[in-house]
């Protein structure tokens, strides 16, 4: 056989290891928009105008997770966010959907989450059920994530759009404001009709139609045709009858220059502020209040700062110790019948003696721990609400829900800070009180709170105060959304 040689067996071929699967399409239920793990939206690229498969195609490699929303109703278009950070869940918005690559078996569905989150813990910040059609959502979404954010809050993505009460229009990017065009802009005159009864304890007040806008002041801004009907069972049909999601509520010297407020906001029963919570804001000073005396501040009921409950401001105040009262409730009860008002004597300084039980609330809320038992909000939330003396005085806060407000017949959730010896009234402007209590007034939106300096937004956009004679709007606004 010649020379032998061991055996050896042929060489394998060489072969690949087998494909990886392509990353499985997860789509996170309930639908809605994506969350990261902390709750926040994470990292994202947008386009616009894919469809869904268009979407997903392109979600590549450094892709983790897709969000699509049809952009119907009054675009033609569409939005879809592009995720670089890992998606957790999604949390429910009506109309949009989220999708994760996963390389894994698929995985039981969640819990669905509640439409409407639960009371905050302390310290948390405050989030105003309100609830936008997800079409609306999608459009204030694109008009006021980036820039405009950024602007107000210093980084993108951190305007919480489904509690939004207010917008400040001159801070919308110029190429945007169409957007706000399309969302629709009206103004309220003495022709809207509110939707809402005339409560009873209002009889003998200013008319309805005090310090509402003449048609000649709106402008190019159509008048609204209701304003905001507070807890009306028509309240859907009187929305859609508007026609316009965005509104110059008041129209007078207590709204900032250039805003407007969301229709659904102000037309939902509002919800309480959790105690210790912040929460945003919005205060006009009034100038007359800085020229009078500590006795005439209080005989006036401005011997305290006034403040709307507004997301989206840009100023937020610490709740603290804090009492509800529903103005609404508050005044059927028998403390603030006719033979039962404020003598108006030096145990209560708020009391009008004549004036009708909704002013008498008014004027004696700021006084009320200066107050004793001839004061009958004294007398009420003693009896009524169970405070004693030592929570009385150791309030930080007052709530006061559904106000019927004077101006053009609005129900208004306000705010009063009680100010711990500080020299701040209705008069004080808000960096002046944010100097003044810098631990209970801060600039930005919880959890991104900073001390307020003069050029802090929240403290430049709401500055300038709409003057009660003055048009709707400034003219480069007017010009962009009419």
């Amino acid at each position: 056989c010649g020379a032998c040689h061991p055996f050896q067996s042929p060489p394998l071929p060489q072969t690949s290891p087998p494909p990886s699967p392509p990353p499985r399409i997860v789509a996170l239920r309930p639908e809605g928009a994506c969350r990261t793990a902390d709750g926040g939206v994470g990292t994202y690229d947008e386009r616009w105008g894919l469809t869904l498969a268009g979407c997903e195609a392109a979600c590549d490699a450094g892709c983790q997770a897709f969000e699509f929303a049809p952009y119907l109703a009054r675009t033609g278009t569409s939005k879809c966010e592009l995720h670089s950070e890992r998606i957790k869940y999604a949390v429910p918005l009506p109309g949009a959907a989220c999708y994760t690559k996963s390389a894994g078996p698929p995985s039981p569905a969640p819990p669905p989450l509640p439409l409407t989150p639960p009371s905050l813990p302390a310290g948390g910040g405050y989030r105003a059920p309100v609830g936008l059609a997800s079409d609306d959502a999608a459009q204030l979404d694109a008009m006021l994530q980036g820039e405009y954010s950024r602007r107000l809050y210093g980084a993108s993505h951190r305007v919480d759009v489904e509690a939004l009460h207010l917008v400040y229009l001159d801070l919308v990017p110029g190429h945007l404001r169409s957007i706000a065009r399309s969302l629709g802009v009206c103004g309220l005159t003495s022709g809207s009709d509110s939707g809402i009864a005339t409560p009873q304890y209002w009889a003998g007040g200013r008319a309805p139609s005090y310090r509402c806008k003449s048609d000649g002041q709106l402008g190019c801004v159509r008048p609204c045709r209701f304003s905001p009907p507070y807890g009306s069972p028509q309240r859907a049909s009187r929305l859609a009858a508007n026609d316009a999601l965005l509104y110059a509520s008041m129209s007078g010297g207590m709204d900032p220059d250039d805003s407007a407020w969301l229709m659904p906001a102000l037309s939902t029963p509002f919800t309480p502020v959790p105690p210790q919570t912040w929460v945003e804001v919005s205060h006009c000073p009034r100038w007359d209040a800085r020229s009078k005396s500590t006795a005439a501040l209080r005989t006036a009921g401005w011997s305290k700062m006034w403040f709307y409950v507004a997301p989206g401001s840009g100023l937020s105040v610490d709740t603290g110790r804090t009492v509800v009262i529903d103005e609404a409730a508050a005044l059927a009860t028998r403390h603030f019948g006719a033979d039962q008002q404020c003598a108006g004597s030096e145990h209560c300084w708020g009391g009008r003696v004549g004036g009708n039980p909704k002013s008498v609330l008014s004027d004696t809320l700021p006084s009320l721990k200066e107050d004793g038992d001839a004061s009958p909000l004294v007398r009420y939330v003693r009896h009524e609400l169970g405070l004693s003396d030592a929570d009385i005085a150791g309030l930080d806060s007052i709530q006061r829900l559904g106000h019927f407000e004077t101006s053009c017949t609005q129900r208004r959730f306000e705010l009063i800070l009680f100010t711990d010896g500080a020299a701040i009234h209705e008069g004080t402007t808000n960096l002046e009180a944010a100097e003044a209590l810098p631990s209970r007034i801060k600039c930005g939106r919880h959890p991104h709170l900073v001390a307020c300096t003069p050029q802090s937004p929240g403290i430049r956009y709401m500055s300038p105060c709409r003057g009660y004679g003055s048009a709707l709007y400034s003219g480069d606004v007017q010009r962009s959304i009419c």
